[in-house]
């Protein structure tokens, strides 16, 4: 039986933030929820996540995680909605990041907010980032949809967002906001002026170009993990929206040594 040989800073000490990774121990629980009430910014890195999770800290909100653990986050925290396009999901004071070449991102962001971002540039600058840190294009703070001030609009959202891997109509969609698809996409139009199947779309399309650019998985594969019909599908859509293949994006970027 192991025995514990240190204790715990207290909680006042901690105030920048708190890291997270996996195998916690839920002994532990009590005093990372402390944290988010207080509102120190808690983040929980690759399977932290899961950690923040099973502590209940997740529960309504948005979570980046890896693509392959995806499917496990939702079938085990139905009312969470996984995120795999963006390297950092801020919601509230709770941060996720999926783990990887991400946590560097999530390194910068934590250094961006405690000494400001010409220091998490030059931290970036230390760790022989190529490009320079880039906040806007590292975290997702926000998403105007889910902020809607209509929350039947927020909450297909939501689930468009967790069945992004399942083949489900918006005609389900709708049923399960509440509302039908006539209805639905008049709110869409209201709130957000797009189509809800466009906005599906750019979620699936966003995923896609993520993993295209991350990942050594096939662009079958990425048309299946991302809910399109086939593979001639995402590269149709891929070339309208990005105007390039998603292969020859993944090649020029791996020729630039983006990756």
């Amino acid at each position: 039986m192991a025995t514990p040989n240190f204790t715990l800073m207290p909680l006042a000490c901690f105030t920048d933030f708190l890291r997270l990774a996996g195998g916690i121990p839920p002994e532990l629980y009590d005093f990372i929820a402390a944290a988010v009430r207080k509102g120190v910014p808690v983040a929980g890195n690759c399977s932290g996540s899961f950690v923040l999770a099973e502590a209940g800290l997740l529960a309504g909100k948005r979570c980046a995680v890896h693509f392959t653990l995806a499917g496990l986050l939702r079938q085990t925290f139905p009312d969470i909605t996984p995120v795999t396009d963006r390297p950092v999901v801020v919601d509230g004071n709770v941060i996720t990041c999926p783990g990887g070449l991400a946590s560097i991102k999530l390194a910068m962001y934590l250094v961006s907010n405690a000494c400001g971002e010409s220091r998490a540039h030059k931290a970036f600058h230390y760790l022989l980032g190529d490009h320079g840190f880039d906040r806007q294009d590292a975290i997702e703070e926000s998403d105007l949809g889910m902020k809607c001030g209509d929350r039947r609009v927020a909450n297909a959202i939501g689930l468009m967002r967790q069945k992004m891997y399942e083949l489900c109509s918006l005609a389900d969609i709708a049923a399960s906001v509440g509302t039908s698809e006539r209805e639905l996409s008049r709110l869409f139009q209201r709130h957000l002026q797009v189509a809800p199947g466009e906005y599906w779309r750019q979620i699936r399309l966003k995923a896609a170009k993520w993993m295209v650019l991350n990942s050594d998985r096939s662009i079958a594969q990425i048309a299946y993990e991302c809910g399109f019909t086939d593979c001639a599908h995402l590269v149709n859509w891929f070339r309208r929206t990005y105007h390039v293949t998603p292969a020859k994006l993944r090649r020029s970027h791996r020729e630039l040594g983006v990756r």
